[in-house]
Order: structure tokens, then C-alpha cells, then sequence
């Protein structure tokens, strides 16, 4: 017994010294999606793990693990199928930091961290590395970032490679992305004038065989119209060095713009949106822009959204999205898709949800696209 006693006291005084928080949420969810008549069923459980810990007032660190199920039910051939999914989220040490005397602070980040350009939608997704940042009181900052993208699990980061084999390791829960280094260089100033705030970036992504490379050029603006009226616009222009290609250097463009209104009104919101994308852009992470499955590129979307929050427990959205394919400059309708979705905080660590959206397809012989999702959350 004294043993005992003395082991718990060892542990209890180890994590005095060495304290930090840890929890994580465990999900289901259950969905269908796919045309009419050829729907798939799709169950998802996912158990999610995380920890920050503070060596000090600046230099702390954090970390998530996330594990996922899935069974699939095919409706066109009655098959099924199961897969698992492992991911390292993120694993980094971060610091904040006054350069001596002066108006200027240093920041970084060592290890899996998130990274996002001006338009989130050419680059938004972990990267293995380091980024640096400098901030002043006069409202400027710099970011500097450079990573390696080859060790993260494709099942999870969707990017663009068109050469890229897949390899399956680790019990096929783990599979070796594409083996990018990524680095970027971002100049931001806060209200600027009429509290604007514009950013001017550079980033690249170097294929490691150096065939297939790209570079972007980012500009953004956004800020108040008038009152509780806002927007934000985003552009990019891309350069592509492609070595197995005919034409070994292309260029492409894209170009997103919002416009916002905020209500007193249960905090609702309304959102009118337009994102443009020539056939040759071709953006480093995928994200999906219809609910097809259909990724951002080659592609014009425009729609409005609604947003609002309910006696503080309930948020509801609402969307309507009509998209257009781009060939040649050349934008031609293909279709147009609702959303709806349902978020209910039942308890502070127990969340409800629930969402359907169908895209109806220009071509009217083709069935449309549907989608159906349940999911309750609990965090721990």
C-alpha cells in the first residue's frame, strides 16, 4: 500500500510541475448522398484528442490526434466497404515575444501547423515546418512560413497533384501525401485607411522531382462599407511550370468576392458571394465547391447565404449556390444547389446536428445529387 501511495504521489507531483489540459470530443454520424435513386449510405464515428501546455507566458505547446471509422454502404452494386482513417492534426511549439524595447513582436511555430494564404482557397491546410510572424503597434505584420507536405495523410488533405502515385501504408489508415515544400511570404496591413486592411502575398509549391511547380501572387481587401455592411475581395494570379506538359508554362487566375450584412436580429447574417476560376488555376489543397464532389477549379459559383442563432443554442444556415463550368473563358451553367443545415447546443459539451443539400443539374436528363447528414458530438 505504501508503494501505491507513493507512486500516485510521484504522478501527482510530476503533473503539478508539468501541467497542462487535455480533453477531446467523440462523434457519429450518419449520411446519405449520391443521385436519386443511387444513394449510398455512409456511418462515421471519430474520437478526436488534444493538449496545449504552457511553459511559460510565451511559449507554450499544442497538439491533436484524431481516429475515424467509416462504413459505406454502395446503393448501385450493394456493396461495402469499410475504412480507417489516423492523423496527426497538429504537434507544435509556439512563442510570442517583444523584440527588446520596440514596437515590434516576434512569433513562431515549430511543427504540424495550419496555413492559409489571402483567399483561403489556393492554400488552407497543415503543413510539417516553421513560420515566423512581426507584428507592430502601427497595425503591420509579416509572415514568413516554409513546410513539407510529404508526411501528411492524404486521406485527410486533399491536394493537387496531377503526377502523384498514391502509396498505402500504415494498414491502409495512413496514406503518404504529395511531396511538396510549400513557403510563403505575407505583408498585412490593418486599417490601413477608412479601417481597411489589405495583404499582398507569395507562396509556392515545389514539387520535390520538380516537374510540376507553381507560384501565386495573392492580393486582398476588406473591411466596412457603411454600418454593419461589409466586404472582402481576394485575388490570385498563378504561375504553373509543368515539365511534362506540351506547353511548359501556363498561367491562370482566380478571383472571390463577398459582400456582407450583419442584423441586430439574432446575430443573422446575410452573405452574397462569387468565386472565379479559370481552367488553368489550379489551387494546392482541394476543396470541394459543389456537393458532388466537384473541387474548385475550372469553375465560377455565385450564391447567397442566411445565417442566424436562436435563443443561443440553435444556428441555423441556409444556401443557394448556382455554379458554372469555365472552358476557355468561357463560363457555362451547369447547375444549382441549396443547403440547409441545423447546429443544437443540447448541453455545453453535447451538440446536435443536421444538414440536407441537393444540386439540380443544368442537364435535366441527369438525376439530381442529394444529400442527407446527421451527427451528435460530445466533447470531454
Amino acid at each position: 500500500m505504501k508503494k501505491i501511495i507513493s507512486i500516485l504521489t510521484s504522478i501527482l507531483l510530476a503533473t503539478s510541475v508539468f501541467a497542462f489540459e487535455w480533453g477531446g470530443m467523440i462523434g457519429a454520424s450518419e449520411y446519405t448522398k449520391d443521385t436519386i435513386g443511387n444513394l449510398s449510405f455512409k456511418q462515421y464515428a471519430d474520437i478526436d484528442l488534444w493538449f496545449r501546455h504552457a511553459f511559460s507566458k510565451n511559449l507554450s505547446m499544442a497538439g491533436d490526434i484524431f481516429y475515424s471509422f467509416d462504413y459505406n454502404f454502395d446503393g448501385s452494386d450493394f456493396e461495402s466497404a469499410s475504412e480507417r482513417k489516423l492523423d496527426l492534426n497538429s504537434f507544435f511549439l509556439k512563442g510570442d515575444y517583444q523584440l527588446g524595447s520596440s514596437d515590434w513582436d516576434i512569433g513562431f511555430s515549430v511543427g504540424r501547423f495550419v496555413v492559409a494564404d489571402a483567399t483561403s482557397l489556393v492554400l488552407a491546410q497543415k503543413i510539417d515546418g516553421i513560420g515566423v510572424s512581426f507584428s507592430s503597434a502601427e497595425n503591420i505584420s509579416l509572415k514568413l512560413y516554409g513546410g513539407y507536405t510529404g508526411f501528411l495523410n492524404k486521406k485527410t488533405n486533399e491536394m493537387y497533384a496531377p503526377y502523384y502515385t498514391e502509396d498505402e501504408t500504415f494498414l491502409e489508415i495512413y496514406t503518404v501525401n504529395v511531396p511538396y515544400f510549400i513557403t510563403g511570404f505575407s505583408t498585412n496591413f490593418e486599417s490601413l485607411f477608412a479601417d481597411q486592411n489589405l495583404c499582398a502575398e507569395v507562396l509556392a509549391a515545389i514539387d520535390q522531382s520538380l516537374i510540376y511547380n507553381q507560384v501565386y501572387v495573392d492580393f486582398s481587401l476588406d473591411g466596412p462599407i457603411y454600418k454593419s455592411l461589409y466586404y472582402a475581395f481576394a485575388t490570385s494570379g498563378e504561375m504553373i511550370f509543368d515539365q511534362n506538359a506540351e506547353k511548359t508554362f501556363d498561367w491562370g487566375a482566380l478571383a472571390k468576392f463577398e459582400i456582407m450584412y450583419f442584423f441586430n436580429w439574432n446575430s443573422l447574417t446575410l452573405d452574397a458571394s462569387a468565386v472565379y476560376m479559370t481552367d488553368t488555376f489550379t489551387p494546392i489543397s482541394q476543396a470541394e465547391a459543389s456537393i458532388d464532389g466537384a473541387y474548385y477549379n475550372s469553375i465560377m459559383k455565385t450564391g447567397l447565404t442566411a445565417s442566424a442563432k436562436f435563443l443561443g443554442v440553435l444556428f441555423v444556415t441556409l444556401g443557394v449556390d448556382a455554379v458554372f463550368d469555365d472552358e476557355n473563358y468561357a463560363p457555362t451553367y451547369s447547375g444549382i444547389q441549396y443547403d440547409v443545415a441545423l447546429r443544437y447546443q443540447v448541453l455545453d459539451d453535447l451538440q446536435l446536428s443536421a444538414s440536407a443539400a441537393q444540386l439540380f443539374y443544368a442537364d435535366t436528363t441527369q438525376p439530381s445529387y442529394l444529400s442527407v447528414k446527421g451527427s451528435v458530438r460530445l466533447s470531454f
